[in-house]
């Protein structure tokens, strides 16, 4: 059973991959929809309407975020995501997106929403203090999970990845300390 949900997801993973070379987003203007106005931006993959949050007292401003891509297919490519808040908004601003109450549900599209800090280099009080970026590598736990992470594009990878060795060391210290097996495979062959 397990076996046919991974094919599956090879699958599907497979499909989704978007074939279009990335271009750079190119501000298309302003438009004007249900009231509100939107600045628009344009690349070969997706499209981002942009608006100013109004102010929430108590609160820095915000940035909502209206991506959809252009074939109209889901969106669910974490780095993707990423990727287009650093380039439309900026890579020190931070940004979240929200799953509404059920009675503030919105969803009749394939579009997801990012709303982001306008001023960068705010952080939330949550998630992670310090950045660790790696490709291509697979941590097994043995009798557990197995941590998988995918090579980077050539033209959006980091200039930081965590090396295979700094991996090792780190993967080294908590065997000593959980007394867990780890194994490091590599993916990128």
């Amino acid at each position: 059973m397990l076996d046919h949900w991974r094919k599956s997801l090879a699958v599907k993973q497979m499909a989704d991959k978007n074939p279009v070379p990335w271009t750079p987003f190119v501000n298309t203007g302003r438009q004007e929809l249900a009231g509100e106005s939107f600045d628009v931006y344009h690349n070969s993959r997706y499209t981002v309407m942009v608006r100013e949050v109004p102010p929430i007292q108590g609160w820095p401003n915000f940035l909502h975020l209206s991506i959809r891509r252009n074939d109209r297919q889901v969106i669910d490519d974490w780095r993707e995501k990423q990727r287009i808040k650093n380039e439309v908004v900026g890579p020190e601003n931070e940004g979240v997106e929200l799953f509404p109450a059920e009675s503030r549900l919105r969803d009749g599209a394939n579009q997801f929403h990012l709303f982001v800090l306008a001023e960068s280099g705010i952080s939330f009080p949550f998630g992670y203090r310090g950045r660790v970026v790696s490709e291509g590598l697979n941590i097994k736990i043995e009798g557990g999970s197995t941590s998988q992470q995918r090579p980077f594009d050539d033209d959006n990878r980091p200039a930081d990845l965590v090396s295979r060795e700094e991996l090792e060391r780190a993967i080294a210290l908590r065997q000593q300390h959980s007394g867990e097996k780890i194994t490091l495979e590599d993916t990128s062959k």
